[in-house]
């Protein structure tokens, strides 16, 4: 069920309706706040059981009286700087510690580690959880090895705008990799539907190879969710584990009529806590059901061989506090109200503009379910796409309106809210809409040199399409089923050269191309270069401003297999 348009959405695990959770639904955003922060509880700080590894790195931090003669080197922040005191102040430096007595281990969790790991389990509904503190990344890395571990013979079903951790992940396995296709319009790939999946299943398996696993995102960068349930039941058939990359969907479990992937049966789910909840950065969370014993034997042992032996305390600790913030089922109220408050902004249709028209992505393209706190918008219907972009729109208001974007793309602005979000936040990106559109901020756009395309042939002056060009060669790149030319780790091991990027037509990769963010792939090692990939290259580095091309000399070169492929 679509699960913005109408605000229809199924009733999540939490059985919390949206009314029940907020029954000041009509309030103005200022009241909300208000009646939001009046009402929140206080922390227990009483009970040495509500945040183990917390409290257990607060204890040690408070012995002042000790002689440190461990690491790390600043001594409970004895040795550090105006610089270090500016950034993190003098809190932190004494909760960075290391493996002392009564603080655990994360190579082998046993004590408070494995405490706040059990409760958040139970929380989000896993039968185990494990702590990441290299990112959802090694999560994604550790996932893939533990289920394709048998080299090229073994093969992962992977949805092509997975993340490119996904793909150094099949590298770093050695095995197969066969993609499953994705929805897509607007130049944006959406869900994987069951059938898609399916699809990828019978093509691994005529092709020799024994498909051991399928990855799913969901949601997507750009909130869109895929049919999980569906998809396990499909993996089930074949035997297959289900993982779901859920990077930015950890909030899903704890807000009103939603489910996230765990709801829906998938096997192996990673998930970045840092991104809508409130651990620090870097820090999330593996979570697993209905695997076999050997199966997270091997997890554990990938985990310890990937993950730092050095693991930050302030990471592990902020995912415990994280766990016990989201145990107070208001803590999503006031976000939940202001992510809603910009949905019903749009109630009454796009925002029209004589040169432009924006939408929501939900209003456009139907889906088995949105993530309520990502805010897509589309542009389209422009009439002069040489100055009225993503890019343009999203500079212009956080210059002139202070809104910060999460990214752009040439036709979309994504907005992300979090835990942190509150109401008068919303109440700012509505204004500030208003203000583009109803007050003609839109008229101070100009064209700026930077996000133009210098060559005419890369601007596309079809006024009837004006996103034509964009929408095709996006389409092609970043839902492509095209097969990679041989498996990717073998692609990547190889010698390489240095290739001009125009002259690279029919060579094979042995490089990743991504634009970061989101970090999706445009090449990976394995795929043949087509025209329509360097085309499009070449256009978003003389058109973005802001999204960096992740390859070899800012990829005026790429790395390519010593070979070239015959036509």
């Amino acid at each position: 069920m679509n699960t913005i348009g109408s605000y229809t959405m199924q009733q999540g695990r939490t059985g919390y309706p949206w009314k029940t959770m907020c029954p000041y639904h009509m309030m103005q955003p200022a009241t909300l706040a208000a009646t939001y922060r009046a009402g929140s509880h206080p922390d227990n700080e009483n009970d040495d059981e509500s945040c183990p590894l917390v409290d257990a790195v607060i204890h040690r931090g408070s012995k002042d009286w000790e002689k440190s003669f461990h690491v790390p080197g600043h001594k409970k922040g004895n040795g550090i700087t105006h610089k270090h005191r500016n950034v993190l102040g003098d809190v932190a430096f004494r909760h960075d510690t290391t493996e002392l007595q009564g603080l655990d281990n994360l190579q082998q969790p046993g004590g408070v580690i494995l405490k706040a790991m059990e409760k958040a389990s139970a929380l989000w509904g896993s039968e185990h959880t494990w702590f990441l503190v290299n990112g959802a990344t090694v999560g994604i890395h550790a996932a893939i090895m533990a289920t394709c571990y048998r080299g090229a013979d073994d093969c992962l079903i992977l949805a092509r705008n997975a993340h490119q951790s996904a793909i150094n992940g099949s590298i770093m396995a050695g095995c197969s990799v066969v993609y499953a296709r994705n929805e897509y319009s607007y130049g944006i790939a959406h869900h994987v539907t069951p059938e898609a999946v399916e699809e990828a299943f019978i093509k691994a398996k005529d092709s020799g190879c024994c498909p051991r696993a399928a990855l799913i995102v969901s949601p997507t960068y750009f909130g869109v969710q895929s049919d999980i349930a569906a998809i396990q039941k499909v993996c089930n058939k074949y035997g297959a584990v289900c993982i779901v990359d859920e990077a930015h969907g950890a909030h899903l479990a704890h807000v009103p009529n939603c489910q996230d992937a765990l709801a829906h049966g998938a096997h192996l789910v990673i998930q970045s806590t840092h991104k809508q909840l409130s651990s620090l950065t870097q820090s999330s969370m593996l979570h697993t059901q209905n695997i076999p014993k050997k199966m997270k034997e091997r997890l554990d042992r990938v985990l310890k061989m990937l993950q730092s032996s050095s693991a930050s305390y302030l990471l592990l600790s902020s995912l415990d506090a994280a766990r016990y913030h989201m145990e107070d089922k208001a803590a999503v109220d006031e976000p939940h109200a202001a992510a809603l408050h910009i949905h019903s902004y749009f109630n009454k249709g796009s925002l029209k503009h004589k040169d432009v028209e924006i939408s929501l992505l939900s209003s456009l393209v139907h889906a088995p379910r949105y993530d309520p706190w990502r805010i897509t918008l589309v542009l389209h219907h422009v009439i002069d796409a040489a100055y009225i972009t993503g890019w343009s729109i999203a500079t212009l208001l956080e210059t002139e309106r202070g809104i910060v974007a999460e990214m752009a793309t040439y036709n979309a602005i994504v907005y992300a809210c979090g835990i942190g979000t509150r109401l008068d936040d919303a109440q700012a990106l509505t204004d500030s809409l208003d203000w583009l559109i109803k007050e003609q901020g839109i008229k101070h756009l100009s064209v700026p040199l930077q996000m133009i395309s210098k060559e005419k042939d890369l601007i596309n002056t079809n006024k009837e399409d004006p996103f034509g060009d964009e929408r095709d060669a996006a389409a092609l790149i970043a839902v492509s089923c095209q097969q990679p030319a041989t498996v990717p780790r073998d692609v990547y091991m190889s010698d390489s050269i240095a290739m001009p990027l125009e002259q690279s037509v029919s060579c094979i990769a042995a490089e990743t191309i991504t634009v970061y963010p989101p970090g999706i792939p445009i090449l990976v090692p394995g795929d043949v270069i087509t025209a329509d990939h360097v085309r499009y290259i070449q256009k978003l580095k003389q058109t973005s401003s802001s999204s960096l091309l992740i390859g070899g000399n800012a990829c005026d070169t790429i790395q390519v297999m010593d070979v070239f492929i015959t036509e």
